[in-house]
């Protein structure tokens, strides 16, 4: 555990018990990591990648989504609720 690490920890956490759990599962998941071979970081990243890469098409698409002028008629919609003075003014 490096000293980056720690300080974290410290930042985060305010009582005992958070602080002795967060420096459980950073202990864990350095343990988890040092016994990964290059391959698997390289993996690992690659899967980080893709998931960042998803993440950002997605929300552009939805952006996209919400740019797009509304796929049902105006004047079918006020015809449809009886508001035939509307319509003229449209």
């Amino acid at each position: 555990m490096s000293s980056f690490q720690l300080r974290d920890i410290f930042v985060n956490n305010f009582d005992y018990d958070s602080i002795k759990l967060a420096i459980i599962e950073l202990v864990a998941s350095n343990t988890k990591y040092m016994n990964m071979s290059l391959n698997d970081l390289q993996l690992l990243a690659n899967e980080q990648k893709l998931k960042e890469e998803k993440e950002k098409k997605d929300k552009e698409d939805l952006k996209k989504l919400k740019e797009r002028p509304p796929s049902y008629s105006v004047e079918k919609l006020l015809k449809d609720n009886n508001a035939d003075e509307a319509i003229k003014k449209v």
